[in-house]
Order: C-alpha cells, then sequence, then structure tokens
C-alpha cells in the first residue's frame, strides 16, 4: 500500500466523520490540545502503515529552513516545525504534511518574550511574502498564517492545514493571506488535487459547528481557494 493511492477527498471524507460522529469535537466550544492529538492520531494510523513512510511529528533537530532565513535562525529553531510529516523512504521525498492551528485568543498582555515570538514571525511573513499586516492583527492570525508558510516551504506531495477561525472576518482574512502566501511558490511545483483547507468554527457559544473545506484552483496563472464543502455538524 502506498500513500499515492489514497485521494483528498477521501482523507476530507474520513475527517469529517471524525468530527461529526465523535462527541470530543461536539461537546468542546473551543479546539483544544485532545482535539490536535485526535486528529494527529488518525492521520498516523492512516497512513503509518505503509512501509515506504518514515513518520516524523514535530522534528525539533530539523534546520534547513535556519540556513535560508539566518535572521529568523532562533525563531525558525523553536517554531518551524510541522504537526506531521511523512517522508518516503525510497526516494526520501516529503509525501504528506499536516499543520493544526487553533484560533482560540488568548488575552491580549502577552509576556515580553512570547510577544517577541510573533513579531518575528510577522516579520518574516512580510519580507517572505510581502504580507502587509494592521497594526493590530492579532497574533493568532499570523501564528496561523506561519503554520501555513510551513506546508508551503516544504511542499510535500499531499498538504493539509486544519484550523479553526473565530467568525467569518477571520475566515477572509485567513483566506485572503493563504491565496497571497501560496502564489509566491512555484506554480509547476504546487499539486492543486492534493491539497486540503479544513475551517472547524464555532461563530460563538451556542452556535453550531461548521465543517469547511476548501481546494485550490489555478485560473489565469493565479491561484485561489474556492470552497469545496460546507457541513453543519448536528
Amino acid at each position: 500500500m502506498t500513500l499515492a493511492i489514497f485521494s483528498i477527498d477521501a482523507i476530507e471524507e474520513e475527517l469529517y466523520e471524525i468530527v461529526k460522529n465523535e462527541d470530543l469535537f461536539k461537546n468542546a466550544l473551543q479546539p483544544s490540545t485532545k482535539w490536535t492529538i485526535r486528529l494527529k492520531r488518525y492521520f498516523f494510523e492512516k497512513f503509518n502503515s505503509c512501509d515506504e513512510l518514515i513518520w516524523m511529528f514535530s522534528p525539533e533537530s530539523w534546520t534547513r529552513f535556519g540556513l535560508m532565513f539566518p535572521e529568523h535562525e532562533k525563531l525558525v529553531r523553536r517554531e518551524f516545525l510541522i504537526d506531521i510529516i511523512s517522508l518516503e523512504k525510497t526516494n526520501m521525498k516529503f509525501a504528506l504534511g499536516v499543520e493544526i492551528e487553533w484560533m482560540t485568543h488568548a488575552a491580549k498582555n502577552q509576556k515580553p518574550e512570547e510577544q517577541r515570538k510573533f513579531d518575528l514571525m510577522r516579520e518574516f511573513l512580510e519580507k517572505v511574502y510581502i504580507l502587509k499586516f494592521d497594526a493590530n492583527e492579532h497574533n493568532k492570525i499570523i501564528d496561523c498564517l506561519f503554520d501555513f508558510s510551513k506546508l508551503v516551504h516544504v511542499n510535500p506531495n499531499y498538504r493539509i492545514m486544519i484550523c479553526a477561525p473565530k467568525n467569518e472576518e477571520e475566515q477572509a482574512k485567513l483566506l485572503e493571506y493563504f491565496t497571497q502566501i501560496i502564489n509566491s511558490h512555484p506554480k509547476e511545483q504546487t499539486v492543486i488535487d492534493k491539497f486540503l483547507l479544513v475551517f472547524l468554527s464555532r461563530i460563538s457559544k451556542g452556535n453550531p459547528l461548521y465543517f469547511k473545506t476548501y481546494k485550490l484552483e489555478l485560473n489565469n496563472d493565479k491561484f485561489k481557494l474556492i470552497i469545496k464543502r460546507c457541513e453543519l455538524i448536528t
């Protein structure tokens, strides 16, 4: 069995069934570490049975991007980690990359060292992708965009981003920024039918959970994120 036989559509359907059927997702108002662990377990169990893959969870020793962006070396060592990546043994290429970043907003008053981390992320995104942020842009938006940039740089065959925007405004911001980031990558290196963006979010307490997915579409030499699925989780 090889990773190539799995389709993004099949992965999307299985993720939807997990979210729909497990009480963990129905009962938790905000995404949590438990959500992350459950989804990581899904990917691990789904693909680790394949003998052609080596699995690495948050490979802290991996410093490749510290060489590419030396001015951000400290940030890279600490933060440039992918939640789940798989490496094909046969040709040592990245086969699957998954980033999971929840948008749970912490208190505005960050410790100075924590705020410095977000300032470096912002600087990185501004320099590498020429993104422009409002001075008051929330750190969790920056955090989510930084995670997404890892998938673009690593460019595995399958790329999956899972996050939970707090509201419609955050969804729109993320879609706009994600589009800018992915359009910075060489078109010929991007496999559009093996990319999946998943939004899991409630707007406020008492509101239902939505499962939204987006796919990539190439139009006039520009990538666009097109909604693929929108399901209400009852």
